[in-house]
């Protein structure tokens, strides 16, 4: 039986490399906006298992990735060598980076599990004068027939279940702080196609359902992997995202 307690993800670290990558689209348009070059420096914060530095480093950024859980950590080390990413312990709050280090600092998939407040003052004093903050997440594609599905499959046994700010536009949380001056949208749609095992071990790394499910995690995971009959499977995804600049 998987556990998970609050924002551990060390039982799902080995399942996060079969989720789907953040859309090449998504990344390249963000890096154009934010005005980066081939060999500036930037921080990755709630690096995870380097989902996002990886691409990043690959463009040619240099990248200081931040990662609290050891797990996790460990298989972005791996998953990055070769890079130009270096890995260090530390959060969203506390990233453990000199003051004006960096030229933008990006949230993969992590500004939803971190206080933001708290996590956009570090991002300030890490950042050099009108350097970059992003956030991203992957969405699936709920209107998708077989997404449906899963969600019926999730919502009979989890009534009440949310996603949190992870669905959420954070525009007011950045506005509120009066650190920006450009809060800019993004969005790249694409499709990954994946084998069954490898969507099922995405849906394994999945820390918002696992928190939610509590002990019936496994049960909804057999639920979910009996909706699937196909070895290959076609998920349509939404990357969304937001930049800004740093107003000095």
């Amino acid at each position: 039986m998987t556990t998970l307690t609050e924002w551990d993800y060390s039982t799902l670290a080995a399942f996060y490399d079969h989720r789907a990558e953040y859309a090449a689209a998504a990344i390249d348009g963000a890096i154009a906006a934010m005005h980066l070059s081939r060999g500036d420096v930037m921080a990755d914060v709630g690096a995870g298992t380097g989902k996002l530095a990886r691409p990043m480093a690959e463009r040619g950024l240099v990248v200081h990735a931040v990662e609290p859980n050891d797990e996790m950590r460990s298989h972005g080390i791996r998953n990055t060598e070769g890079l130009s990413v270096s890995w260090r312990a530390g959060t969203g709050e506390r990233t453990g980076l000199p003051d004006r280090c960096v030229r933008a600092v990006t949230f993969g998939s992590s500004f939803n599990v971190v206080e933001q407040k708290a996590t956009l003052r570090e991002c300030r004093r890490i950042v050099e004068p009108r350097g970059w903050f992003c956030c991203m997440w992957n969405h699936r594609d709920l209107d998708d027939p077989l997404q449906a599905r899963i969600e019926a499959v999730i919502r009979e046994a989890i009534p009440g279940y949310h996603y949190g700010s992870r669905r959420e536009d954070p525009t007011a949380v950045l506005a509120e702080s009066e650190l920006f001056e450009d809060i800019h949208p993004f969005a790249a749609s694409f499709a990954a196609v994946m084998t069954r095992d490898a969507v099922m071990d995405a849906w394994r790394s999945h820390g918002t359902l696992a928190r939610q499910a509590g002990p019936a995690f496994d049960e909804i995971l057999d639920a979910i992997s009996a909706t699937l009959t196909a070895s290959e499977v076609r998920v349509p995804y939404t990357t969304r995202g937001w930049h800004a600049r740093f107003s000095r």
